[in-house]
């Protein structure tokens, strides 16, 4: 039995060899065997295109923090990683200068204010009281001219007077200085030195310089004795026109379109100033508000701290015993109280600051609407006023001057233009023909009678006074004398004269101050006080400027400050940024940015967290305008928001972020890898087995990425693409997004 079965197993076996044998070579032994094709098959599948960029993680706001005024630092309130709000005081100057400079322009403001309602009031009783005594005395000065009671005053002056001249006479007599020799000296030297150059005549550059004039001269006239050129007139006639043209345009004023514009500039002004008080006028009251609701949590805060004061304290104000197993309870519990206290004051000072902020800039922008509706109305009613007689008689007088231009022209040069050029041509020429001649006789004898003149003067100054000069100074002495004699004896006519004209002109100060302040004083006085409201306004402002504030939701990444540091206006404090939201910047090849649109999605990953799931995000911005990159590259800015950032995800502001922008994207369409498609000439082709043999089958490509591409025609579900197909046939083409 056992030898049966094994006969039989010996057979299959026979039978699986003779089968194997046939199937791998099904034409006998000795012939080629069949190529053994790998193949892929086509499939549907979706299919996203993308662009991809690399770029830095950026904050929503990051910002140096300045102080706008300057001095020592007082306290810093806020330290790297904290989280503030809007508004959170970060840190203070010492303002007790600030303070003085304010309080000394509130003075000059209240004085201001003062002198302007004593100036609207007119003169008190003081005043003209005063007016009236200096017209009494000036009277009083008229009568003692009049009648020579001079005084002793009077008597001393003329006495000084007197003296002065006595001792201008006695330095006279008493000789030249050594400064006075000096400078007689100096006269000498200087006209020694004249009369070497007159000697030795006429340098090069002296003579180049005449033959210069010599040429210009002679071309003038050459040009006035030709007649204009057709060029010249019709330049004469073109201005000529152009200010007539002006002239009326000038007479006519302004047309309806020009008014209705104007005017509509006054509108808008008007409306403008008008918004602007209504809008500040509702800030202001919601400031307020605020302010009320922040002085009620201050009160509740207090209320609440006495209590828990009452409920912790012993009635010696000692920390009552804390509960058995709760070491600290009460002396917590009070702490809390009061930072709460303290935090309620922060909440209502900040509200006061808002307010005053709110104010300040309400008197900014009113003033500068108020200034636009002043320019504004002046410029309409200029408009509608039409031209003024000084606008008339500029435009008459350019066209005059613009005729005579012309009128000149045609007529040419006249007698006397061509005399006068003439007359400059030979002079020009005998300037140059004297220096040619070098010095004449009478040339040097001028200059040596310069130098004897000076001599003769050095000689004199060295001599001493001459008996003319000590007469002169005689003369003053006697003059001073005869002035003297004339105070003691009575005013001359002149003198009465000049009497009167005070008393004239303290009659009418008087005058003046009874009839009243003038417009032009009350408008002098209101001048001063807007000028002492500005200078008090910018103190105020440099005041607040001492304290800085959070000027948006965030954290505090660096604090250089140091407590008593100086610092000046502009000097970095602090720097923040806003991490609620962060953003990717980066740069797009001109080739891809085509298919970049705003709102597209965005694939997030990030070299420092290759472990971390892929972030999204949405394309925000696309610069309409491109930059050059390194190697003239064109590129694009490209503005990504990231889409929320658990706490956990280790998001950081400059991290390197790699996107992946979504350009397009098809659902369950026939793809197949960009690796099998062949490029013969131009076309795509690709191998598909069909049965035993490798069917060369051209196809039309859609959309692709760096994988795969969408199949248009040619294939379909389920076929089998070979992926070596025969050699001589293959050749490989770059198929793929970017």
């Amino acid at each position: 039995m056992s030898i049966l079965r094994n006969k039989w197993i010996l057979a299959l076996v026979a039978l699986v060899i003779v089968a194997g044998v046939i199937m791998l070579n099904p034409l006998g032994i000795g012939k080629a065997t069949a190529p053994t094709y790998l193949t892929e098959k086509v499939q549907r599948s979706n299919l996203v295109a993308s662009v991809n960029s690399s770029g830095s993680v950026q904050p929503a706001a990051d910002v140096n923090l300045t102080f706008q005024s300057s001095g020592p630092v007082q306290s810093i309130l806020a330290h790297n990683g904290d989280e503030v709000m809007t508004g959170t005081v970060l840190a203070q100057l010492n303002t007790d200068d600030l303070k003085l400079l304010r309080e000394q322009s509130q003075a000059n403001l209240n004085q201001a204010k003062a002198n302007l309602d004593k100036v609207k009031a007119g003169p008190g009783a003081k005043d003209i009281a005063n007016a009236q005594s200096a017209l009494d005395s000036a009277r009083a000065s008229l009568d003692k001219v009049k009648n020579g009671s001079a005084t002793a005053s009077d008597v001393a002056a003329a006495q000084s007077q007197l003296d002065s001249a006595r001792a201008n006479l006695a330095n006279v007599k008493a000789g030249a200085t050594r400064q006075d020799i000096a400078a007689s000296q100096a006269q000498v030297d200087q006209a020694n030195a004249n009369l070497a150059k007159a000697k030795v005549g006429a340098t090069t550059q002296d003579i180049a310089a005449a033959s210069a004039s010599v040429r210009q001269a002679q071309a003038s006239l050459d040009k006035l004795k030709q007649p204009p050129n057709a060029s010249d007139l019709q330049a004469a006639q073109t201005a000529l026109d152009a200010a007539k043209a002006q002239q009326a345009k000038v007479k006519a004023g302004a047309d309806t379109s020009v008014l209705s514009a104007a005017q509509a500039k006054v509108d808008q002004a008007q409306s403008n100033l008008d918004s602007t008080k209504a809008n500040y006028a509702s800030q202001k009251q919601d400031a307020q508000i605020a302010i009320d609701q922040a002085a009620n949590v201050v009160r509740n805060a207090q209320d609440n701290l006495t209590n828990v004061y009452n409920q912790t304290h012993d009635t010696n104000g000692n920390f009552k015993s804390d509960p058995p197993g709760h070491s600290g309870y009460y002396e917590e519990l009070y702490s809390q109280a009061q930072r709460t206290e303290q935090d309620a004051e922060g909440g209502l000072t900040k509200a006061r600051t808002a307010l005053d902020s709110i104010k300040q800039q309400e008197i900014d922008a009113v003033n500068t609407a108020q200034t636009s509706l002043g320019d504004a109305k002046t410029a309409l009613t200029q408009l509608q006023a039409g031209p003024t007689p000084s606008d008339l008689a500029q435009a008459q007088s350019a066209v005059d001057q613009a005729q005579a231009s012309l009128d000149k022209l045609k007529r040419g040069a006249s007698v006397q233009d061509l005399a006068g050029a003439q007359a400059a041509v030979d002079q020009a020429q005998a300037n140059l023909d004297k220096l040619k001649a070098g010095p004449t006789a009478a040339d040097i004898a001028a200059a040596q009678a310069a130098v004897d003149q000076a001599k003769a003067n050095l000689a004199k100054v060295k001599e001493g006074p001459t008996q003319a000069s000590i007469a002169a100074a005689q003369a003053q002495v006697d003059q001073a004398v005869a002035s003297l004699n004339k105070v003691k004896q009575g005013g001359a006519a002149d003198d009465v004269a000049q009497a009167q004209a005070l008393v004239d002109q303290a009659q009418n100060t008087l005058a003046d101050l009874k009839a009243g302040a003038k417009p032009e004083d009350i408008a002098a006085a209101q001048a001063q006080v807007d000028q002492a409201q500005a200078s008090f306004d910018q103190a105020q402002l440099h005041l607040d400027n001492a304290t800085l504030t959070a000027p948006f939701q965030g954290v505090i990444v660096n604090v250089p400050l140091t407590v008593g540091q100086n610092v000046g206006a502009g000097t970095v404090a602090m720097n923040m940024i806003d991490n609620r939201e962060y953003h990717i910047d980066v740069n797009v090849n001109e080739s891809d940015i085509a298919g970049v649109k705003k709102g597209a999605a965005v694939s997030i990953t990030f070299d420092a967290l290759p472990n971390a799931v892929p972030i999204s995000g949405t394309v925000k911005f696309v610069s309409p305008k491109g930059s050059t990159q390194a190697g003239n590259v064109i590129s694009y800015l490209v503005t990504i928001v990231i889409h929320g950032q658990p706490d956990n995800s280790g998001m950081r502001a400059g991290l390197t972020a790699n996107t992946a922008i979504v350009t397009a994207q098809k659902s369950s369409v026939l793809v197949i890898p960009n690796r099998l498609v062949r490029t013969e000439g131009n076309d795509n082709v690709v191998y598909v087995l069909k049965g035993q043999q490798a069917v060369r089958t051209l196809i039309q490509l859609g959309l692709s990425n760096d994988d795969n591409s969408e199949i248009l025609s040619g294939l379909n579900e389920g076929d089998l693409i070979i992926t070596n197909p025969p050699a001589a046939r293959q050749s490989t083409a770059k198929i793929g997004g970017g």
